[in-house]
């Protein structure tokens, strides 16, 4: 069986959800699939079987700089200060620096970032309001960020209601689905109507969003790593004019 050179899970942040846990593959002919773990604590043995000896890994999880009494990161206030809401790592704990350690141990040779799928979001909902989405693949997404910033993305998880919760899934997973973004799903990606809890449907769309930064690899000119490694980083999209921001320029 071929293995996955790029995985990313969408974990709970908090062990009181330990079902939600959600990991997306991409497989070596392209094809993005989104798995159900049953608890984060099989989420390593999982991964192990999935993901090739060097394969990317992509965490939905604080996994470094999650010590201290601050609430926030260095990173955490420079998201935040950017325009891309946070919340405190200490919601989430040291699970995922256990979790990280873990997967190390079991797949030396692979790379463990942290993700945040609304940082990856905003920055695509910008490109669609731009109408320049197809321009991320080539990465050139320069001067089409900033105009779109001040349009916020759908509220898929905080909506004040269950209807405008339902329209805002749809709206993410016609995002996924775009062919300017140039995914493929295989089975299909679930719609609202068809998932019977929309937490859950919100956690595989998290673990597609989580997913793009690898899709995409490091070298992309689109991928950007906020923060310092020891302190807290953060692997996210962003043009120049973000980055910038995030740099606090």
């Amino acid at each position: 069986m071929s293995r996955s050179r790029v995985l990313a899970a969408d974990l709970p942040w908090s062990a009181a959800h330990p079902d939600r846990t959600r990991i997306a593959v991409l497989s070596p002919s392209g094809v993005v699939s989104v798995l159900a773990v049953g608890s984060p604590r099989a989420l390593p043995a999982v991964i192990a079987d999935l993901a090739a000896p060097d394969a990317h890994i992509l965490l939905d999880i604080p996994i470094r700089g999650c010590t201290g009494r601050a609430s926030f990161r260095p990173v955490d206030h420079r998201l935040a200060g950017a325009g891309i809401p946070v919340l405190p790592w200490t919601g989430a704990g040291p699970r995922g620096a256990r979790l990280a350690r873990s997967i190390r141990r079991r797949l030396p040779d692979a790379i463990v970032d942290e993700v945040y799928p609304y940082a990856i979001l905003r920055v695509l909902w910008a490109l669609v309001g731009t109408r320049s989405l197809a321009a991320l693949r080539a990465g050139a997404i320069d001067g089409h960020v900033e105009p779109g910033w001040r349009r916020w993305p759908p509220r898929y998880k905080r909506a004040p209601t269950r209807r405008t919760r339902l329209r805002a899934l749809a709206r993410v997973r016609r995002l996924l689905e775009d062919p300017a973004l140039g995914l493929a799903f295989e089975p299909p990606l679930p719609g609202p109507r068809e998932a019977g809890s929309l937490a859950r449907l919100g956690d595989c769309y998290d673990a597609v969003l989580a997913l793009v930064p690898g899709l995409l690899g490091l070298g992309h000119p689109a991928v950007y790593r906020a923060g310092e490694p020891s302190r807290g980083a953060v692997l996210l999209l962003a043009d120049a004019w973000l980055r910038r921001r995030l740099a606090g320029g």
